[in-house]
């Protein structure tokens, strides 16, 4: 697993090189995921890329002025508090802990972590 630092705080991607004999592997041949700053599944890429490609997906994260640049299927992003009033504001919901604790770590699927940024996914509800 690989450590990316980005302006918004660190994320994770898998490993580009695929040996079914290495301790630690990637979980799937034909992905490479990337993963929040929690190490919570946030996406993926097709692993069918060359090196070079692979190094220019991490550098393009690492640079990334805006998170749409890198990430595209989250309908909201933003601090804590905005994140819940988002979610109270189009769901109605205001039972803040199913969707991020008191720690504030996401506890709903579909919320993800990117230093003190929350995403939420597009299958919310």
């Amino acid at each position: 697993m690989k450590e990316i630092n980005t302006k918004w705080g660190k994320i994770y991607i898998e490993d580009y090189e695929f040996d079914r004999h290495k301790p630690y592997q990637r979980e799937e041949e034909g992905r490479i995921k990337l993963f929040d700053s929690d190490q919570r599944y946030l996406d993926y890429y097709n692993a069918d890329m060359t090196r070079e490609e692979y190094d220019d997906i991490i550098d393009g994260i690492e640079n990334a002025e805006e998170i749409d640049d890198f990430l595209y299927e989250y309908i909201f992003y933003g601090n804590k508090e905005d994140t819940l009033k988002w979610i109270k504001e189009t769901y109605g919901e205001d039972d803040n802990e199913i969707f991020i604790n008191q720690n504030g770590e996401p506890t709903n699927e579909f919320i993800n972590r990117i230093g003190e940024t929350y995403l939420v996914h597009e299958c919310f509800f």
